[in-house]
């Protein structure tokens, strides 16, 4: 595996990262289109940023993999927008992101991680569970056509 160059989501990767979460939401089955529920892709600074973090992983130009924690409180944070490029899927760049968000929570002092995802979302729900992701509920959200399973992890 060629390794991803990460580093810290900057304004200039804002199209990249708006065309990665929808292209890989279309190929895992689970894109339902544009509304209110992506308005955080417009506020990745003020939504992710402070108390929290949002890493993009580039091989050579192509935005490879992204992910963010959401603080919660002083405990928890959410991860939120783990998205991995369809054509690099199962070549270890879901789990490379997942571990620095790990770990950037536990720097950030959390002690609890909690994510959602949607149930079409197979390959997500397997990445997790093998990482030690519990699932706490599932449930269907009104804009969803399908199910969101919810899951948590204690860190520290």
């Amino acid at each position: 595996m060629n390794e991803p160059t990460f580093r810290r989501y900057q304004a200039s990767d804002l199209e990249e990262v708006k065309k990665l979460h929808r292209i890989a939401l279309e190929a895992n089955g689970s894109y339902i289109g544009t509304g209110p529920w992506e308005k955080d892709l417009d506020t990745i600074e003020e939504t992710y940023l402070l108390g929290g973090d949002f890493f993009v992983g580039y091989l050579g130009e192509k935005l490879a993999v992204m992910g963010a924690i959401k603080r919660i409180d002083d405990s928890t944070a959410e991860i939120k927008r783990m998205r991995t490029a369809p054509d690099l899927w199962r070549r270890g760049y879901g789990q490379a992101m997942l571990e620095r968000l790990e770990g950037r929570a536990r720097e950030l002092g959390f002690r609890r991680l909690v994510l959602d995802t949607g149930e079409p979302n197979v390959n997500a729900i397997g990445l997790y569970e093998k990482n030690g992701y519990t699932k706490v509920k599932q449930e269907r959200k009104p804009y969803l056509p399908f199910d969101s399973v919810v899951y948590e992890k204690m860190i520290g």
